[in-house]
């Protein structure tokens, strides 16, 4: 898939996902962008609407595994038209903004996590007997807007070997204690795919599998 990432006269982001079937054009806003990067959990299973393709709004699902793209005036039952992309795409997204100098810049960076022994300890026996996690990793991760920025624990896991949902649900459910919406969740977000863990995370993150 080709990604491209245009600066428009308003200030919005025209970005156009090309296959060799099919072209979308997504228009996203600074907001939008900065929703997709801050949101807890539309990137592991949830749902988002964030910019809008020919006047419609575009919502942003999630298996945990990979974006899909589902454009109409409903996020599912009245939907026109649906594209399936990798989580990269939506990284290159991202980066394509950057370079475009979005004004209201946002940036992500991992760091070592807090010492807590007791958390780690919990984790690792938390995950131990999900089948097919190849790699898990605790991490602190850092995003920064001109107005301020935000420090969260999260997990970066390497699960799965296929592109089903339930490849990855045991992770999913082994984790949900640790994770949002309970408000004194130690976590605040859980990324997993079949990709391995990204060398920025795992030099950064304590391992937990």
């Amino acid at each position: 898939m080709d990604v491209s990432v245009q600066r428009e006269a308003d200030g919005r982001f025209l970005v156009k996902l090309a296959t060799d079937e099919r072209e979308v054009d997504v228009r996203l806003s600074a907001a939008d962008l900065r929703a997709l990067v801050g949101s807890a959990h539309w990137s592991e299973r949830g749902i988002m609407r964030a910019g809008e393709s020919a006047g419609a709004p575009v919502y942003w699902a999630s298996d945990g595994n990979q974006a899909r793209l589902l454009i109409g005036r409903d996020d599912f039952e009245t939907r026109d038209v649906a594209i399936t992309v990798p989580f990269r795409v939506v990284d290159e997204i991202v980066r394509g903004t950057l370079a475009s100098e979005v004004s209201a810049t946002f940036a992500k960076s991992y760091e070592s996590p807090p010492p807590d022994d007791d958390l780690v300890r919990t984790l690792r026996a938390a995950v131990a007997s999900v089948p097919d996690l190849h790699e898990a990793y605790l991490v602190a991760r850092r995003t920064e807007w001109p107005e301020g920025e935000k420090l969260e624990l999260g997990v970066v896991a390497h699960a799965g070997g296929g592109w089903r949902p339930r490849r990855s649900e045991a992770l999913r459910v082994a984790l949900a204690p640790f994770s949002p919406p309970s408000e004194t969740a130690p976590l605040g977000w859980v990324a997993y795919s079949n990709s391995r863990v990204p060398d920025e995370v795992r030099g950064a993150g304590i391992r937990l599998a």
